[in-house]
C-alpha cells in the first residue's frame, strides 16, 4: 500500500499536482554529482543505489619488468665460437709439445683432457654444443620462415644427429662392424669403415638440397657449401688420411697427430663457416638475433583494471526542472 501511494504521488506531482516528497537530491563525492531521484523507491521494488550508478574501469600502467636483451650481430656471434676454437687448437699443441718434450704422454690427464683427437672432453663438449646452437637457429629459422620449411627442418635434424654423434660417438662404434661386414680392415683410406656410410649420406644429402641452395642468396648459399665441404673434408677426407697413416706407423707419431689435429681443426672451422651464414641470413631477412635474459620489459602500456570498490557514476542526466502549471483562478 506504501509503494502504491508513492507512486501516486509522484504521478500527480508529474501531472501539475502537488507532492510532499522531496523531486531530488543532489550529492557531491569525489567531484561526481550523484543524482537521486527520491521518490522513496528505486526500480527495482526497494531502495538502494541510484539507478545511473555503474562499476567503472580504469586503466594502470603496467610497471616495466627488469630484463637483459643482448643483439648480436653474424660476425660477432660467430667471433665469439671462433676465439673458443682457436684456444682449444693453441692448448691441444702446446700440450702435444711439452708431452713429446717430457716424454710424458699423459702430463696428468691434461692431454686427453684438451686434446683433439679424444673424445668426450673438452673439444667435444664444445662440438656438441656449437652444433646443437647451430640447430637451435635453425629451429627458429624452420619457425619463422614461410618458404621452404622443410629444407630448414632436415637441416634442424642434421645437425641435432651430428651433436649426439659427436659426444656419444655413435660413428665410432660402427668401427669394428663394419670392417666385419665390408672387410675393410688393412684397407688402407677405409680402415676407418665407418667414412663409407656416412660418405654416401653426405653425397645423396648435398644432391638433395641442391634446389635449396638454389633458392638461397647468393652469399648465404656460398657460406653453406663452403662449410659443409671444409667439415666433410676434415671429418671423412682427413680420416682416410689418418687410416692410411694408421697402417704404416700407428698412431705415436708426429704424422698421425698432425692429421688428427688438422681433422678436428677443420670440422670446427666448416661449422663456424655455416654458423656465419646463418647468422648474416637471420640479420637480413629475419631481424637479426637477439638473446632476452630475464622478463621482457614492458612498454607503458594500459591494461584495463576492474575496481569494484569505488564505483563511478555514468554522467549525470540533465533534469528538467518541472513546472507546477498556473492554477486557473
Amino acid at each position: 500500500m506504501r509503494i502504491e501511494a508513492q507512486q501516486t504521488r509522484c504521478a500527480r506531482f508529474a501531472a501539475g499536482a502537488s507532492c510532499d516528497t522531496p523531486q531530488r537530491s543532489t550529492v557531491r563525492s569525489r567531484g561526481l554529482d550523484y543524482v537521486v531521484h527520491c521518490c522513496g523507491l528505486e526500480p527495482g521494488g526497494g531502495e538502494g543505489p541510484p539507478k545511473n550508478m555503474i562499476p567503472s574501469t580504469h586503466t594502470e600502467p603496467r610497471q616495466a619488468l627488469p630484463g637483459v636483451r643482448l643483439h648480436y650481430s653474424a660476425a660477432r656471434f660467430t667471433r665469439l665460437f671462433a676465439t673458443v676454437v682457436v684456444a682449444l687448437c693453441v692448448v691441444h699443441i702446446l700440450l702435444r709439445f711439452v708431452s713429446v718434450a717430457t716424454g710424458n704422454e699423459r702430463l696428468g690427464g691434461l692431454v686427453f683432457f684438451f686434446g683433439l683427437g679424444a673424445e668426450q672432453n673438452v673439444p667435444t663438449l664444445y662440438s656438441s654444443v656449437t652444433l646443437l646452437v647451430v640447430a637451435g637457429l635453425l629451429y627458429v629459422t624452420a619457425r619463422t620462415i614461410k618458404t621452404n620449411r622443410v629444407y630448414w627442418w632436415v637441416l634442424c635434424f642434421a645437425f641435432v644427429f651430428l651433436a649426439l654423434d659427436e659426444f656419444g660417438e655413435i660413428h665410432e662404434k660402427l668401427i669394428k662392424p663394419l670392417q666385419e661386414k665390408l672387410h675393410t680392415s688393412g684397407a688402407g683410406a677405409f680402415h676407418y669403415a665407418w667414412i663409407i656410410p656416412y660418405g654416401i649420406a653426405s653425397i645423396v644429402f648435398g644432391l638433395a638440397f641442391l634446389r635449396f641452395l638454389l633458392r638461397l642468396p647468393r652469399k648465404t648459399a656460398s657460406l653453406f657449401v663452403i662449410g659443409g665441404a671444409v667439415f666433410v673434408t676434415g671429418a671423412i677426407g682427413m680420416e682416410m688420411v689418418g687410416g692410411i697413416l694408421f697402417e704404416e706407423g700407428g698412431t705415436k707419431h708426429w704424422g698421425y697427430w698432425s692429421v688428427q689435429t688438422l681433422e678436428e681443426a677443420l670440422e670446427m672451422t666448416g661449422v663456424l663457416v655455416f654458423l656465419y651464414g646463418l647468422s648474416d641470413y637471420m640479420d637480413s631477412h629475419l631481424g637479426g638475433l637477439t638473446i632476452r635474459i630475464g622478463s621482457e620489459a614492458q612498454s607503458a602500456a594500459r591494461t584495463p583494471i576492474r575496481a569494484p570498490l569505488e564505483p563511478a557514476l555514468a554522467p549525470p542526466r540533465k533534469v528538467a526542472k518541472l513546472r507546477r502549471p498556473d492554477v486557473a483562478s
